[in-house]
């Protein structure tokens, strides 16, 4: 039985590796995204039905109704007519075929009863510097609450202290994003002709990282771009969050886990595990600290920080 962040969610994980949020089920084996879909995780249907209030059709608009593994419905979001969706089984065989069928999934789930759906493609792994490896993944976000788009993110593990962070393109870590329009299928066979592109990109951030590491940074100039990313600046007043942030920012420079308090590397590394691991979050409906954090670290605001805090840091 899979474990649900919310009633009807699934998260999975392969190689009998769990993560540090301590939701899903571990499996031993690999797992393919063709097998990620057999295991639960996704609708196996999504069906598009007439809004009615007070017994009037409202013109123009759709609801959507995922139908979990089990056969439940669960309604997803409200959207207009326009809005072409991608639907689960469809976006495991896409990625099936990226792949040609040798993709390993080290995770993948659902979150919001359904209505958000991801899974993490295990890549190559490469050095910063010596002793520091860091995995790579294909991070595939697809939504079905109208909230965005189809996308492709890359994203990075670090082995040393297991944090998650952005590898920066000019948009942040996002390869591409197709809307979801009635043609969203057409679109994302255009959008995949570009990952040959992104190859060249990355390979650029990988220098950027391997510079971060060699640059030299003082305390001080560490505290300087702390301050710079959470938008503290002298003679104005700052919150108490903000200040809390910045202390705890500057002690995981010097002392956390596998840095130094010596270079740019370890200014970012401590953003990373401040991120994943030290920021506080605000739970709400009744979602535990974890899932919320585990939201946040994968497609929100914690995300949004490691990407800027990585363009600020860039040498």
């Amino acid at each position: 039985m899979s474990h649900k962040i919310e009633i009807n969610d699934t998260v999975v994980y392969g190689s009998n590796t769990p993560a540090w949020h301590g939701l899903g089920t571990v499996f031993a084996g690999l797992l393919s995204p063709l097998r990620v879909f057999a295991e639960g995780v996704g609708h196996r249907d999504i069906l598009e039905v007439p809004v009615v209030i007070g017994g009037l059709t409202l013109s123009g608009q759709k609801g959507l109704i995922g139908v979990t593994s089990k056969g439940v419905q669960v309604p997803l979001a409200v959207v207009g007519d326009g809005y072409g969706v991608l639907k689960s089984e469809s976006m495991y065989r896409i990625l099936e075929g990226v792949y040609a069928g040798q993709a390993v999934v080290d995770a993948a789930g659902t979150l919001r009863n359904g209505a958000r759906e991801w899974c993490l493609v295990k890549r190559s792994a490469w050095s910063v510097k010596k002793g520091d490896t860091v995995l790579t993944y294909d991070l595939w976000l697809n939504r079905h609450d109208g909230s965005g788009c189809f996308e492709l993110h890359r994203t990075n593990i670090r082995v040393v202290c297991a944090n998650t962070w952005k590898m920066a393109t000019s948009e942040g870590n996002r390869v591409f994003g197709v809307r979801h329009t009635k043609n969203v299928t057409q679109g994302v066979e255009s959008a995949l002709q570009v990952l040959g592109y992104v190859e060249s990109q990355e390979a650029k951030q990988r220098a950027a990282a391997q510079r971060m590491a060699a640059a030299y940074m003082s305390p001080k100039q560490a505290s300087d771009a702390f301050n710079e990313l959470l938008g503290i600046r002298e003679g104005v007043e700052t919150s108490t969050r903000a200040e809390n942030q910045a202390a705890e920012l500057n002690r995981l420079f010097i002392t956390g886990a596998g840095n130094s308090g010596l270079t740019r590397w370890d200014a970012f590394n401590a953003v990373t595990e401040y991120v994943d691991h030290g920021r506080s979050t605000r739970v709400a409906d009744g979602r535990s600290g974890a899932e919320v954090r585990f939201e946040s670290v994968l497609m929100g605001s914690g995300d949004a920080m490691k990407a800027k805090a990585f363009d600020l840091l860039s040498v």
